[in-house]
């Protein structure tokens, strides 16, 4: 038998990430895509496309493909937990929610005192954990540090509702 989709979050972990502790798991929560969605979508990166008439070769506007990945992670991601934020993250990632914390209000967020190895050398890095956001523009932000290939799972899962939700597994 057929059913609706169930229009709820989902919990979804990285295959990167499966093997960890359950406590230490990185959980994004998706919102399935609908037909109307799909429709969104379509539309959205038809907009990212521009045809010159002449010679039939097509051009990008970058700025518009940013924005328009941002709309369809703000679509998916509803929430995540554990997320851990670098020095390093790219985009000044690490800045905006080191400054988040330092401004106060924060609990959402904590500092890990830690060490890492730089070429033999033990140096004290402060990490910053996402203990859960539900908060747009800090979704946004984790999206722009995350590897893009986690990037591309989560986004596939949300496209793939037998992926999200485990439908359709032969046990």
């Amino acid at each position: 038998m057929i059913s609706s989709i169930i229009m709820k979050e989902h919990p979804f972990v990285l295959k990167d990430d499966k093997d960890s502790n359950p406590e230490d798991q990185t959980v994004f929560y998706l919102v399935p895509k609908t037909v109307r969605s799909q429709n969104d979508t379509a539309a959205r990166y038809a907009g990212v496309y521009k045809s010159d008439k002449k010679t039939g070769e097509q051009t990008v506007n970058k700025k518009r493909l940013n924005v328009v990945d941002d709309e369809e992670w703000g679509d998916a991601v509803q929430r995540i937990t554990n997320f851990i934020i670098h020095p390093a993250a790219p985009e000044g990632v690490y800045d905006y929610f080191f400054n988040l914390i330092e401004i106060g209000g924060a609990s959402h967020l904590s500092k890990i005192e830690t060490k890492e190895d730089d070429n033999g050398v033990s140096k004290p890095v402060t990490l910053i954990k996402v203990i859960e956001t539900t908060d747009d523009e800090e979704l946004r932000r984790i999206r722009l540090a995350m590897d893009p290939k986690h990037v591309s799972e989560v986004m596939d899962a949300y496209y793939d509702y037998a992926q999200l939700t485990g439908a359709g597994k032969n046990d």
